[in-house]
């Protein structure tokens, strides 16, 4: 048997892509247990920070979109695809229960790395759903962004 790791600077063991894209995810998750939304802000690209005109107005809607204290959720997931020059990231999280028994799911969409235009590197879009209204919309009807149910920010 082989194993085999690799080791970044001051002799860490460097995380995989899935593993950057997971933590990534559960930074988001954080932000929104702890009610940060300058700290969402911040794991947002550069380029989406300054082009976005409506990021601030998005991340309010996100926010808002959750209706009390975050009590439980599952574990978040994350992952990662691509060239090393331009690799590009996912993560979800399910069932994130409040308080008043209401079940949300995260999304994000991002890149890891973008060697062409590094201002791109973070997050460039977030979806939260309303998990609990959503099951109640019947499926061919969710395909318009009801923002009682899903609001979406940034590239998503």
């Amino acid at each position: 048997m082989l194993l085999a790791s690799c080791t970044g600077q001051n002799g860490e063991t460097a995380k995989t892509p899935d593993q950057q894209a997971t933590e990534l995810m559960t930074q988001v998750v954080s932000c929104f247990e702890n009610g940060d939304r300058a700290g969402l802000k911040q794991l947002f690209s550069e380029h989406v920070i300054q082009t976005d005109e409506e990021l601030d107005s998005a991340l309010d809607s996100a926010f808002s979109l959750i209706d009390g204290k975050i009590t439980s959720y599952d574990p978040p997931f994350g992952s990662a695809m691509g060239s090393h020059e331009q690799k590009a990231c996912g993560g979800e999280t399910f069932h994130i229960l409040t308080e008043k028994g209401t079940s949300y799911n995260i999304a994000y969409t991002g890149w890891l790395t973008y060697d062409s235009d590094p201002t791109y590197i973070g997050i460039k879009g977030l979806r939260v759903v309303n998990a609990t209204k959503d099951e109640q919309i019947p499926p061919a009807e969710r395909r318009t962004v009801d923002p009682d149910v899903c609001i979406l920010v940034g590239e998503f």
